[in-house]
């Protein structure tokens, strides 16, 4: 019975490593989603008391933000290195690799490899030597840490834990999984797979190799010794043994030990003596697998330690002068850089305002990976060597992949130690990570001007302007120079301010591209997409600045765009939102189609796509003068079955138009994006407008209500909505309404009234006055007599016969004029009109 009593604190701890790995694991998964609310998405690493202390010290800054990992510290005092078999992930992934490798050497029980432990029957209990090497590691990386330079993330197990499964494990498994399903064509998949991991574009990170690499031989150090990274490497774990001294869950065994060995050779640690009595400690991570396998229950964890049984691991006065030797060393050795790569102090673009103290930022980072896995275009990649060994896997910004959102601020919600510092969009905005600089002999525009005297030169072949179309700055920080033809004295002509000729010949312009600096905030977007083959023809280098005054000011956005999030669920914000204010830009956005939105008192429009990292969809959101205005633009518009989305909306597929106050939304699906993600923009976009909500305009209430088809109604300022609708079998003319003097109408659908498919419909026109209404009467009804239709019915309301079951009823009162169309009969089509005018 004593066994099978002892069983179960071993289970107990199993489950607990089991739940906090998968915790670990759901927050590799759901780290963006956190950072993209107001919850912090760096809880993880702020659990390591290793990387709080070298942030700490090497930065000479006490880091608040670690009190988390204070407490475990504090906890370990109690309790003993409870962290490294509890909750560590690294030490939950080498348990695991452990059995594997057990089982692959036919070894099913994790106790019966202690063959791997104790070659010719040595136990491990004696090799204190490679024990002491994780203290001397300890002292390095805290005497390195005084002089200011922090190598404690390339050790901590929380960020190697943290790096490797943002960097590989993730990556891989979503890539294959996305990889496969697009073999079999299956595109549903691909999308509930990205929704699932939450991965937005294809998840490879440089130096992933270089990362598994490291993985894998931290894993398959098991083949010499289990949990070898915990026995000799780990300096997490030497900081909790020196905590763990005073601990009162150090092992103790009773008399009722037989010695048998047991507990030694299931010890993962190998801190057990052999015959099963003493104990290291500091090395016990309370695994709990000895009480488990005792046949007389003499281990007791929660009792007095006989003094012998008690064991330390003893540094030597030579290991620790190496120990101090090798922190003194490292600030030399890995501040080693080759120069030559670039003339800047720092050849990397970093995060945003985190360059602005290089020295700063490398001190506190713990190359965890963090604001890698947020990055929603994976535009921070881990760095190579290129500036120096101290930063290797820090973040930098490698923008031919991605580049650095305007509106995104996910980085700095995802960095425990404030390398990168937690940052608003307005102090974002007022600084620059880079500057972009143009290499004339690739960008297009400018190889085109060198080729300016050749025969048959076309401007436009030449004319690229990608750069300047996606920069996000306001007000550009890509301008144009223009270059235009040879005018009528041969002279050739250029642009305002770069010189003088005679008239130009406006068909041959080239726009050649120039970066304005004091405007430039280094994103990289133009050189993500700049077309050239290869290398860009645009390029950003780093470099931290903060830009002038005037730019700032010029950056504030208007309703339309600080209403638009930069993340709702799992679509988010891709690229720059555009805003096109006024007639002129309005066409310059639609050309061809701005003049309806204009009758609606347009004032101006902002345009953003969002994605999935699969799926597209296109927002636009509109601002009009009064709530009328903003229903007749969205009435004009809406498609598909009602939806409970602001005032109201419309929906069909993943496409959704909806109204708010005087502003009108359309979310236009471009893909296949799911409808509860664009649910969730569309309910955060109207929400920040902060917008009262409106009725439908007072000429569309008047409709009546009986038979009505609610989501036929439209509101017209002039008769271009009556185009799209079927009102007669033939030509209307537009005079025929008059909607001069600021007449306003509505339509609107009764299919109830008939059962052929074919509705009825009624219009009702507001005029200035009762005799523009009774000249509009007169009009139509004239119009229907010309076509040799039947008058029925004279009064009150003439009523005319176009064909079986088809009657048109006209009429006027004060300055309401109004018709019904397509009625089933006379009494019906009158019906309609008084219920509309009187």
């Amino acid at each position: 019975m004593a066994k099978t009593r002892q069983v179960w604190p071993r289970r107990i701890r199993r489950i607990v490593q089991a739940l906090a790995f998968v915790l670990f694991l759901a927050f590799i998964v759901g780290i963006a989603a956190m950072a993209g609310t107001r919850a912090r998405g760096d809880w993880l690493m702020r659990f390591s008391p290793l990387s709080g202390l070298g942030a700490s010290i090497s930065s000479w800054e006490l880091i608040t933000h670690f009190w988390p990992a204070a407490v475990l510290l504090l906890a370990a005092v109690l309790l003993g290195r409870f962290f490294c078999g509890w909750l560590c992930p690294l030490g939950a992934a080498l348990d695991v690799g452990d059995r594997i490798i057990g089982f692959l050497r036919g070894r099913r029980r994790s106790r019966e490899l202690n063959a791997l432990d104790a070659p010719e029957g040595a136990p491990d209990f004696e090799h204190l030597r490679g024990r002491r090497f994780k203290y001397y590691l300890l002292t390095a990386c805290l005497l390195g840490a005084f002089l200011g330079v922090s190598f404690f993330g390339l050790f901590d197990p929380l960020s190697i834990a943290v790096r490797s499964f943002v960097l590989v494990v993730h990556s891989y498994v979503a890539q294959g999984l996305l990889s496969l399903l697009a073999a079999f064509g299956w595109s549903a998949g691909g999308s509930a797979v990205r929704r699932a991991l939450a991965v937005r574009t294809d998840p490879v990170f440089q130096l992933h190799l270089v990362t598994l690499i490291v993985l894998l031989g931290l894993l398959g150090l098991g083949l010499v010794r289990r949990r070898f990274w915990c026995r000799y490497l780990c300096p997490l774990g030497a900081l909790y043994a020196l905590a763990a001294r005073p601990a009162v869950t150090k092992r103790a065994v009773s008399d009722a030990c037989t010695e048998c060995g047991q507990c030694a050779r299931a010890c993962p640690m190998g801190c057990i003596s052999p015959e099963g009595r003493a104990t290291l400690n500091g090395e016990c991570t309370l695994c709990l697998q000895c009480q488990a396998v005792c046949p007389t229950g003499a281990v007791r964890f929660f009792a007095a330690t006989p003094a012998q049984q008690k064991a330390e691991v003893d540094l030597t006065r030579r290991g620790v002068v190496a120990a101090v030797a090798s922190g003194l060393a490292a600030h030399p050795l890995l501040r080693t850089r080759r120069t030559w790569l670039h003339a800047k102090d720092d050849p990397l673009i970093r995060p945003p305002l985190a360059g602005s103290d290089a020295e700063a930022f490398l001190s506190k980072c713990l190359r965890c990976g963090q604001c890698m896995r947020v990055c929603p275009t994976q535009v921070i990649q881990p760095a190579g060597l290129e500036a120096g060994i101290e930063s290797l896997w820090t973040p930098k910004l490698a923008p031919r992949p991605g580049y650095c959102e305007y509106n995104c601020d996910l980085c700095g919600k995802a960095c425990a130690s404030g390398a990168i510092p937690r940052f608003d969009l307005e102090a974002k905005h007022k600084t620059a990570v880079g500057l972009a600089y143009l290499d004339r002999l690739r960008c297009i525009p400018w190889r085109g001007h060198q080729r300016w005297d050749e025969e048959g030169f076309v401007a436009d072949d030449h004319n690229c302007g990608v750069c300047e179309e996606v920069c996000p700055v306001p007000g550009k920080a890509i301008h144009f120079r223009r270059v235009y033809g040879r005018g009528p004295g041969g002279d050739e002509v250029l642009g305002p301010g770069l010189g003088r000729g005679r008239m130009p010949d406006t068909s041959q312009e080239l726009r050649l591209p120039y970066v304005r600096e004091e405007a430039c905030v280094g994103c990289g977007y133009c050189e993500a997409v700049c077309p050239v083959v290869g290398k860009a023809a645009v390029r950003v280098t780093g470099g931290f600045r903060e830009l002038p005054p005037q730019q700032v000011a010029a950056a504030e956005p208007v309703l339309t765009e600080t209403a638009l999030p930069v993340t709702a669920g799992a679509l988010r914000l891709v690229g720059p939102k555009a805003t096109y204010t006024g007639p002129q830009e309005l066409f310059d956005y639609i050309n061809g189609g701005a003049d309806p939105y204009l009758t609606f008192g347009f004032i101006r429009v902002t345009t953003a796509d969002y994605t999935d990292g699969e799926n597209k969809v296109k927002v636009d959101l509109w601002e009009f003068e009064t709530g009328d205005d903003a229903y007749g633009a969205f009435a004009k518009d809406r498609q598909g079955e009602p939806a409970e989305v602001g005032d109201e909306g419309a929906v069909v597929g993943g496409s959704l138009w909806a109204r708010r106050g005087r502003f009108m939304l359309s979310i236009i699906d471009l893909d296949a994006a799911p409808a509860d993600q664009v649910r969730l923009l569309a309910d955060a976009a109207l929400k920040a407008l902060g917008e009262a909500p409106a009725p439908r305009p007072a000429i569309c209430r008047s409709l009546p209500a009986e038979g009505l088809d609610p989501m036929s109604v439209v509101f017209m300022r002039d008769q271009r909505p009556l185009y799209d609708l079927y009102l007669a079998d033939r030509f209307i003319p537009d005079e025929t309404w008059d909607f001069s003097g600021g007449a306003v109408g509505a339509y609107g659908a009764y299919p109830a009234l008939r059962d052929d498919g074919k509705p009825a419909g009624l219009i009702l026109i507001r005029h200035a006055d009762a005799q523009d209404a009774e000249e509009a009467a007169a009009r139509l009804a004239n119009l229907r007599a010309g076509w040799a239709e039947e008058q029925v019915a004279g009064e009150p309301y003439a009523v005319f016969q176009a064909g079986e079951g088809n009657y048109c009823a006209i009429g006027s009162r004060a300055e309401r004029f109004a018709a019904a169309f397509f009625a089933p009969s006379p009494e019906a089509a009158q019906h309609l009109l008084r219920k509309a005018l009187e």
